[in-house]
């Protein structure tokens, strides 16, 4: 532990007085309170009786479409998406820290945060280079506690992970919010991934929204098992939500834990996106 500190200290002291770049270390996952003020909203944190709830692939804020350019990066147009929709609760998925394909001197996840004005939660999946890349929750409402759930994953596949955070919605009661992206290729490792999660979500009586890319069409294994373990958002067909312009696939799911937590007021998709996944909105009552 001491040789630990010796060497972070030193490295920190090299880095100011040769005026190096600020040299970055992987974490595993991290909270941090924005400290940007949150934009106006109609849910007053501390006494919500609604909650509107975003599912966002940002794809590390690659492939933007606006204006004229493609291809390019542009946080920008992510925050812009987000604060236009006012939701006050953000599920993101491939979201970078440090990386070189997301700009190595950017964490996703803070930049968001601030620009938003809401406090995050960020939990690394896999390595990039120097970085990470993972899943984000944002968070109009504080936030208690947070979890890195890894999933299984085979060692040939992208390591999988999901971000879990416990937000206080005021008057003692709390919500259990979970992103994540399951595995994209092998239906029965998605199955071993479902199990997982539906073990941590169901582990306590908190209720919980469940949001993400969960790679199954309907009628899919995977799809009917979702059914079983949680409560859709819709029980007509899901929304398409990729890609933009013209969606015709069916990615971003929200489940919740049960119809004695939540009523489903309306769902939307979210209309200019920067990128090809179109963020999907579900705006809740909550009855507890």
């Amino acid at each position: 532990m001491l040789r630990k500190t010796i060497f972070s200290a030193l490295v920190a002291f090299l880095s100011i007085s040769l005026g190096c770049k600020k040299i970055y270390q992987i974490e595993e996952s991290h909270t941090y309170e924005s400290v940007t003020k949150a934009p106006e909203t109609g849910t007053p944190t501390g006494n919500a009786t609604e909650i509107r709830v975003m599912s966002y692939d940002i794809n590390y804020t690659n492939r933007a479409i606006k204006g004229t350019n493609t291809g390019v990066l542009d946080i920008d147009a992510v925050a812009d998406v987000i604060n236009s929709n006012k939701p006050d609760v953000v599920c993101m998925r491939q979201v970078d820290r440090y990386t070189t394909r997301g700009q190595m001197d950017i964490d996703q996840a803070a930049a968001l945060g601030s620009m938003t004005g809401l406090k995050y939660y960020y939990a690394a999946a896999r390595v990039i280079g120097q970085g990470s890349s993972g899943n984000a929750i944002l968070s109009r409402f504080p936030i208690l506690s947070s979890e890195n759930l890894k999933l299984f994953t085979d060692p040939a596949d992208e390591a999988r992970c999901a971000a879990i955070a416990v937000l206080d919605l005021g008057s003692g009661r709390k919500l259990k919010v979970m992103s994540t992206q399951l595995e994209a290729a092998k239906e029965n490792n998605r199955l071993k991934e479902l199990e997982e999660i539906q073990s941590k979500l169901k582990s306590d009586d908190t209720p919980f929204v469940l949001a993400g890319n969960m790679t199954a069409n309907v009628g899919t294994a995977t799809f009917n098992k979702l059914n079983e373990y949680f409560v859709l958002y819709t029980k007509d067909t899901p929304l398409a939500t990729f890609s933009y312009p013209n969606p015709t696939t069916i990615g971003d799911y929200i489940f919740y834990s049960s119809d004695s937590h939540f009523k489903v007021e309306n769902y939307y998709l979210a209309g200019y996106t920067p990128n090809r996944h179109v963020p999907l909105i579900v705006n809740f009552q909550l009855k507890y």
